[in-house]
């Protein structure tokens, strides 16, 4: 191990850095400097651009991979070589606008029902129950499960703790599934050595192995289970401040993505065309869908076979203040207009105005000039 190398370790390990952060850090770092065959104190910022379009144009990789790699390198050079300067030079990838994979109910069950083991059975169903990451789950220990109150602790990313709800269904399972592993180890899933917790390679292939199990087209892993939990939990009624304190996200913008996945999102702003959604004529002459006032309804033009305008116009809106004693500015204003006019016309147009303004304005006077 070079000197560089452990001075980036040492740095990472002072600010409680993650294993796995560290040793994708270090494989960047690594990959940087044997693609120029030389130690990256002695490369600058065209290398690293240089680098970067090797990544991204002959290699065609990731979005995740070239800003893991940014990083990085913005990490070595700005902590550990102190060189600000070329950091900022570094630009990051920008991020593509996805949605994730997301399954429906009756594809979770089947997916529930496929595995045999016990213990497989028991890692799916803790996936879904409580939206928790492959990482917070092999960190759950047989402590962390508090059946009197109903939670599990979880143990997320940057050393933050969080509660998530324990369902009376999970909690079954993880009993049966304990009383059948007949293991003694402080890890909720240990690994073939119980002082361990089972790996992530393992995990994954125990998701993927029962997706196919269950004929399920879709791409399924623990984070498509993790979308597809809070999901679900939107459609039914959660609040979204809640859910994201379930999933431990430290903003609310990452959890406003799950608007764009609930079916009773989309269901709702189905196209106005739609013969689906019958459109219906509002009492002042403006087309609405089915509930309240909606802009985009009433930026649509005619629609319908007898429907001569869509929206009221000026000439409609005074009819209606005509009659219903309302006062509008329009008329106001040529009131008081009239009123200085017939007031240098003499006492008799005084009183024609005063009439044909009580005709509008029952609740008013004429104005005094």
């Amino acid at each position: 191990m070079t000197q560089l190398r452990q001075r980036m370790i040492e740095d990472m390990r002072v600010r409680r850095y993650s294993d796995r952060t560290i040793t994708r850090y270090v494989e960047c770092v690594s990959a940087f400097a044997r693609h120029f065959r030389r130690c990256p104190s002695q490369l600058g910022p065209e290398e690293i651009r240089s680098f970067q379009v090797y990544l991204a144009v002959e290699l065609e990789r990731s979005f995740a991979v070239l800003n893991q790699t940014v990083c990085a390198l913005r990490f070595l050079y700005r902590t550990t070589l102190r060189r600000e300067l070329v950091v900022d030079l570094i630009p990051y990838a920008r991020r593509p606008k996805t949605l994730p994979v997301v399954l429906s109910r009756a594809e979770v069950s089947s997916l529930l029902a496929a595995p045999s083991a016990p213990k497989h059975h028991a890692i799916i169903a803790t996936f879904y129950s409580t939206g928790i990451r492959l990482s917070e789950l092999r960190s759950l220990a047989t402590k962390d499960v508090d059946a009197s109150r109903g939670t599990i602790r979880v143990h997320g990313k940057g050393s933050r703790q969080r509660d998530v709800p324990l369902s009376t269904r999970l909690l079954a399972t993880l009993r049966g599934y304990w009383r059948a592993a007949n293991v003694s180890s402080p890890w909720l899933f240990p690994g073939q050595k119980p002082e361990r917790p089972l790996c992530r390679e393992s995990i994954q292939k125990i998701v993927s192995r029962a997706a196919r199990l269950a004929q399920i087209g879709k791409r399924v892993s623990p984070h498509v289970l993790r979308h597809t939990f809070a999901t679900h939990l939107l459609e039914a009624g959660v609040d979204l401040h809640r859910i994201q304190r379930i999933l431990g996200h430290a903003k609310i913008a990452t959890t406003t993505i799950y608007l764009h996945l609930a079916t009773d999102f989309v269901r709702r702003r189905q196209s106005y065309l739609s013969p689906s959604r019958p459109l219906r004529r509002h009492r002042r002459g403006n087309l609405l869908g089915r509930g309240a006032l909606d802009r985009e309804s009433a930026a649509l033009p005619c629609l319908r076979a007898g429907t001569r305008r869509a929206l009221p116009t000026i000439a409609s809106r005074r009819t209606e203040a005509a009659r219903r004693g309302w006062k509008c500015r329009p008329a106001a204003r040529s009131a008081r207009r009239r009123a200085i006019r017939e007031a240098a016309q003499g006492p008799r147009a005084q009183e024609v105005g005063r009439r044909s303004e009580g005709a509008v304005f029952p609740s008013r006077s004429c104005p005094r000039v």
